[in-house]
């Protein structure tokens, strides 16, 4: 059985005796492994997880010190303080030196512990049939072992990525009419990205009188066919205008209505997004822009609805996924309340009363605020030299900041500021 080199690593003489011996047992199948056809893989799999926890503990595991420097070792590894390197070539044309670089954490931190679970619980193992732990290690290997199983690793959920309405119409419009009806149709209706080029002229229909709505026809979908459509009079504008522009060029009903492929569209969104909006933009970015924005216009916000709207299957609550959540606001719940409070009527709208006695009340509060400010100024002996009926309270802040003198000023006696 061929394995990776473990005689050149960093670890006590001990171990790398110890590791021959637990490869066996995993050869042999004495312990429950995952199950695998390629024995040899398999093997390597633990040898290369092994590698950085054993080098990491650089201890015998009949060291006393071991479990608190295993600890160490889980709480790097889980915080991320612990790095993978590689060796290349860096620095100037001419002057390149091969050198160590952090290329990042380690991402399946979880394999890298249950491989040392299956390290220390074979470590410890006798050979006879029965199968019983060495007393003289079984406090040791106890303790690791209780240390290790208590370790757990939560998967962080990303906040999923999306744009505000203001950010896709700069796009828009710095863009042309196929990109423009392509943005429109998956920001709005939120198609996949395979869904929009598969798109057919005689599957988009065009508002009219029986239906005010566009209307989309996906027949090729991961999911099911289904029929979004885009509510707003500004895409069915900008719908129907790139629609006549595919007319106008004797596009057949069987004809793709977008005429650039995906990758295409992909390369002219990255560069535009850079360009204009300083930010990374990728197509599906468009579609988690649509669940999120759709909601917070009280359009879709059942998630039934959203199922069958987005092409998502029914109770796997992936609509969940795609909501950004820090974006969403309480405008629809304020909308409801209001019209629950007042009805159909108006809202009460500031009456120029009530304007002037905001501002009266503000006006009150910055007298307060300033003769407190002098008054404060007076008791540290700061003094002013003017005039002082020529002089607004305003005025007066101002200079008592910037010109102490010696001689005291009467608030009482200053203009009132013009509001």
């Amino acid at each position: 059985m061929d394995y990776l080199d473990y005689t050149n690593w960093k670890i006590p003489t001990q171990e790398k005796e110890a590791i021959p011996l637990v490869m066996e047992k995993i050869r042999n199948n004495e312990h429950s492994v995952r199950a695998s056809k390629n024995l040899s893989n398999l093997a390597n799999y633990y040898l290369i997880a092994w590698k950085l926890s054993l080098e990491y503990l650089n201890l015998d595991f009949e060291n006393p010190k071991i479990v608190d420097k295993l600890e160490c070792f889980i709480n790097d590894l889980r915080s991320g303080k612990l790095k993978k390197y590689v060796t290349k070539w860096v620095g100037e044309k001419g002057k390149e030196k091969l050198k160590r670089v952090a290329i990042g954490e380690y991402k399946d931190k979880k394999k890298y512990i249950q491989a040392l679970r299956i390290y220390v619980s074979l470590r410890y193992e006798t050979d006879n049939s029965d199968n019983i732990i060495n007393p003289k290690f079984e406090e040791i290997q106890d303790k690791l072992l209780k240390k290790i199983n208590k370790t757990k690793f939560y998967k962080e959920e990303k906040e999923v990525e999306t744009l505000e309405e203001e950010e896709i119409e700069k796009l828009i419009s710095e863009t042309h009419s196929e990109f423009i009806a392509r943005i429109e149709t998956e920001s709005i209706g939120g198609l996949r990205e395979g869904e929009a080029s598969s798109i057919l002229m005689n599957g988009v229909r065009l508002a009219d009188e029986k239906n005010p709505f566009v209307e989309i026809e996906i027949t090729k979908s991961k999911t099911r066919t289904r029929k979004p459509k885009l509510y707003s009079k500004k895409s069915q504008e900008r719908i129907k205008n790139f629609y006549d522009k595919r007319i106008s060029e004797n596009a057949k009903p069987t004809d793709k209505f977008f005429t650039k492929s995906h990758s295409a569209f992909r390369q002219h969104i990255k560069r535009l997004g850079r360009r204009v909006l300083n930010k990374n933009v990728y197509p599906h970015m468009f579609r988690a822009s649509a669940v999120t924005n759709n909601i917070e216009k009280g359009l879709i916000k059942d998630e039934s609805d959203m199922n069958s709207y987005y092409g998502w299957s029914f109770g796997t609550g992936t609509c969940r996924k795609y909501i950004n959540k820090r974006k969403l606001t309480l405008k629809e719940v304020d909308k409801n309340a209001r019209k629950k409070i007042f009805g159909d009527k108006p809202q009460p709208q500031r009456t120029i009363q009530d304007v002037e006695f905001e501002k009266k009340i503000e006006m009150e509060a910055f007298k307060k605020d300033l003769l407190k400010e002098v008054e404060e100024m007076l008791k540290n002996k700061k003094y002013v030299d003017v005039e002082e009926e020529d002089m607004t309270e305003k005025e007066v802040e101002i200079y008592l900041e910037t010109n102490p003198t010696n001689k005291p000023i009467n608030i009482a006696n200053t203009k009132t500021a013009s509001v």
